[in-house]
């Protein structure tokens, strides 16, 4: 039987190993290059200016240069979404999401197991 704490100190372990597997690395290295992506940078403060400027607008009931800025807002959003460097982390994004959707269903199903053997015993 484990305590609180030993849980703990494997969820601990299972963290480190998880963040040493090629997906996880591979999603970081993508991260830190779109972090340094001077193009996405610019595009990013674009929308957010932009997103400000819709704001104001919608305060000041201004519908329609609101759907205009956000047309632009739109359209710098798909520019950046073309991107490879953007593609490559949406699809590692999915890769460590599914490695941690894999592992979550395992550790419920052995779980779930290990309940009903305890309550068959009973």
């Amino acid at each position: 039987m484990y305590s609180e704490d030993d849980i703990i100190k494997k969820t601990a372990e299972l963290t480190a190993a998880i963040q040493k597997t090629e997906e996880v690395a591979f999603y970081r290295e993508v991260e830190k290059q779109i972090a340094q992506n001077q193009k996405i940078s610019q595009r990013v403060d674009q929308i957010k200016a932009l997103q400000k400027e819709v704001v104001n607008l919608e305060h000041y009931q201004k519908v329609n240069a609101a759907k205009e800025i956000n047309d632009q807002i739109d359209t710098l959003q798909a520019s950046i979404n073309e991107l490879p460097i953007v593609q490559q982390f949406r699809h590692s994004q999915m890769d460590v999401n599914e490695l941690l959707q894999l592992m979550m269903r395992n550790m419920s199903i052995s779980v779930n197991e290990e309940m009903e053997k305890s309550t068959t015993k009973e």
